[in-house]
C-alpha cells in the first residue's frame, strides 16, 4: 500500500509542480522584434477560478534569454501589480513549449475579473519575448481578450494600449484551485481500498 501513494504522488508530482501553460499558438509567420524601453502583454478573463504559480516569457529559439526581463501580473481594473518576477539571462529559467518560467508567489485569479499579464524590454531587436501576429489559443478556462503595448516605458507597469495584434511574449502557468480536493478524494478511495484489504 505504501508504494501504490509513493506511485501516484510521483505520477502528479509533475502537474501540481509546475503547474498548465495558458497561452500557446500555431502561427508565427508574421513575426516582429521590440523596441526598446517598451511594454508587451497581453489582457485576459478567466471563468474559474484560478492560481497563477509562475510567469513566463517566449524564447523563439529555445537557447536562453540574451537579458534579464521583468514580468508581471496586473489587475486590469486598477493597474495594480499583484506578482511579478525576472527570467534570468541563459538557460536557468524552467523551460516548457518554447516559453521560459520563472516561479512567483501565488496569486488567485477570480471569475468576473480581468487581468493582464505584460513584460519590459529595455533591449531593441531582441528575439526574447517577441511578439506577432498569431493564431493564439489558451486553456478553456481562461479568455484572450486584446494584445496590449506601451512605448517609452522605463520599467515594469502595465501596458495602456489595447491591440488587436497578438502579444504573445508574456505566458503564465496555473493551477486549479478544487485540484486538491479532487486529490483528498482520490487519496481517501485508495486508503479505503487499502482498508477493505485489511479486511
Amino acid at each position: 500500500m505504501r508504494s501504490t501513494l509513493i506511485a501516484v504522488a510521483l505520477l502528479f508530482a509533475p502537474i501540481f509542480a509546475h503547474g498548465t501553460p495558458v497561452l500557446s499558438f500555431t502561427d508565427a509567420s508574421s513575426s516582429g522584434t521590440p523596441v526598446s524601453n517598451s511594454l508587451h502583454g497581453w489582457l485576459f478573463s478567466v471563468n474559474t477560478v484560478l492560481t497563477v504559480t509562475h510567469l513566463g516569457l517566449f524564447d523563439r529559439d529555445e537557447n536562453g534569454m540574451t537579458r534579464e526581463h521583468e514580468v508581471g501580473l496586473f489587475r486590469y481594473s486598477d493597474g495594480s501589480l499583484l506578482t511579478s518576477g525576472t527570467m534570468s539571462l541563459g538557460k536557468s529559467n524552467m523551460l516548457i513549449d518554447g516559453f521560459r518560467y520563472t516561479n512567483v508567489f501565488d496569486v488567485e485569479l477570480q471569475v468576473g475579473k480581468q487581468y493582464m499579464v505584460a513584460y519590459y524590454t529595455d533591449h531593441t531587436g531582441s528575439s526574447d519575448g517577441i511578439h506577432m501576429d498569431a493564431n493564439v489559443s489558451t486553456i478553456p478556462e481562461v479568455d484572450y481578450l486584446s494584445g496590449a503595448y506601451e512605448g517609452n516605458a522605463f520599467g515594469l507597469a502595465m501596458p495602456v494600449n489595447l491591440t488587436t495584434a497578438e502579444r504573445i511574449g508574456p505566458n503564465f502557468l496555473v493551477t486549479a484551485v478544487p485540484i486538491p480536493a479532487a486529490v483528498w478524494l482520490f487519496g481517501s478511495a485508495l486508503a479505503g481500498l487499502g482498508w477493505l484489504r485489511r479486511k
